[in-house]
């Protein structure tokens, strides 16, 4: 995948993020939710050891990933643009 095709979305408090993918050969985006565990709750050194071990093995590390169609990437393209103009509306 291009650079292009790639966004990473950090949350405020910075142990949480969305990394998102699109694959336009087969209309195709994922959605993976990312939990920093070093600092979302307290682990033992070897949780933190089995995290690395799979890391290393499979590459990046995410919690959960959603794959989306066009369709459903619509709905939620629209209901996020209806919120930020909400929002913009409100001068939030």
């Amino acid at each position: 995948m291009k650079q292009d095709d790639t966004i990473f979305v950090k949350c405020d408090c910075w142990s949480h993020g969305i990394l998102l993918d699109a694959d336009d050969e087969y209309k195709t985006m994922f959605l993976s939710f990312w939990v920093d565990e070093w600092y979302a709750k307290k682990i033992i050194l070897w949780e933190k050891l089995k995290l690395i071990w799979s890391i290393l093995r499979h590459g990046d590390y995410f919690l959960k990933e959603i794959v989306l169609r066009p369709k459903e990437a619509g709905k939620l393209r629209d209901w996020l643009s209806e919120r930020l103009d909400k929002w913009e509306d409100e001068n939030c």
